[in-house]
């Protein structure tokens, strides 16, 4: 059975509170190659290959304190992780990394 691997990106913007408050969701899937120094992503649909979520959530505050003047304030989490493909088997998921 054959299998395609597939990267995806998907971004939202939304204001929560009309020209105040605002939230990016960005979310990007790869498949990496889990060697520094072969990349296998372009050789094979899955060995010695992870795939790679990475999901970032920004909300940040405007604020105008003049007419001319625009002052952003906010902050950035980025959550990453992967599911391991090196065997050919159904791998096991793990977290590799939740940073702020």
């Amino acid at each position: 059975m054959a299998t395609t691997r597939r990267n995806a990106q998907s971004q939202q913007h939304d204001a929560v509170i009309e020209e105040f408050f605002f939230i990016k969701v960005l979310d990007v899937y790869t498949p990496v190659s889990l060697s520094v120094v072969q990349d296998y992503t372009q050789e094979s649909l899955n060995v010695n290959q992870s795939d790679s979520n990475i999901l970032t959530l920004n909300p940040y505050l405007v604020f105008h304190p003049t007419k001319r003047t625009t002052l952003n304030t906010g902050y950035q989490y980025r959550i990453s992780g992967t599911k391991m493909q090196g065997d050919g088997q159904a791998g096991a998921e793990r977290l590799c990394r939740a940073a702020a």
